[in-house]
């Protein structure tokens, strides 16, 4: 009967370790998207903190030009394209 009792015992503590170790394993992972979100939210808020400074400006600055625009791109057909060097959220708007 103790052989049974330990054999019982051997295989739940099997299965409770491996339980364990896939926990651990997703815990790692949520860890790193976690981090991988923070330095994602402090890039954002940083570009917000820059963008703020210019609120107040009456006009289009160099430095404003400098510290929010990567390129702009004119075509002939009198089409432009901005770069933003900060993530333009209206790209991600779906508008009807």
């Amino acid at each position: 009967m103790e052989e049974a009792d330990r054999n019982q015992y051997l295989a739940v503590k099997q299965a409770c370790d491996a339980e364990i170790e896939a926990a651990e394993k997703k815990i790692a992972e949520l860890s790193k998207e976690m981090a991988m979100q923070t330095e994602v939210d402090d890039e954002q808020l940083k570009e917000l903190e820059n963008i703020s400074l210019f609120a107040r400006e009456p006009a289009l600055t160099k430095e404003m030009v400098e510290a929010m625009i990567k390129e702009v791109r004119i075509y002939r057909d009198d089409r432009y394209e901005i770069k933003w060097k900060f993530k333009n959220v209206f790209d991600e708007v779906a508008c009807p």
